[in-house]
């Protein structure tokens, strides 16, 4: 998908300690849900930090790469500024594809090959009459 509008929702939680320094702090999300249109999908992640007073800087893991840079949209709590927010790839770490995504790829495949081999059967059936 070309374009995807992306929600992150922070929220702070006890067990993920984050220090307010320079280091990047890297924060898992977990898609929450995803509405498909027919030009795009709408993916809402949530990721949970718990953030020091200060400055602090995240990295949003597990999102799409296809993301309209546009479309991003990150809420919070009333007590957090957010400073900036900024979308990057990194071209180094493998994409690494859900089980289901394969699957579904392989059936599309699948159905390709079988819509090829209807046509030549339709050209040849064509040709003969």
């Amino acid at each position: 998908m070309k374009s995807g509008i992306l929600t992150v929702l922070f929220a702070t939680v006890t067990h993920l300690f984050l220090f307010a320094t320079n280091e990047k702090n890297i924060v898992p999300s977990v898609l929450q849900s995803a509405i498909v249109y027919r030009n795009g999908a709408e993916l809402s992640h949530k990721a949970k930090a718990f953030l020091q007073q200060g400055n602090n800087e995240l990295i949003i893991d597990d999102i799409s790469n296809n993301v309209d840079i546009a479309s991003i949209r990150v809420h919070c709590n009333e007590s957090v500024t957010i400073m900036s927010v900024e979308f990057s790839t990194e071209y180094l770490k493998p994409e690494i594809k859900p089980l289901f995504l394969k699957k579904l790829e392989d059936s599309l495949s699948m159905v390709e090959k079988e819509i090829a081999k209807i046509d030549i059967q339709t050209k040849n059936r064509q040709r003969i009459a």
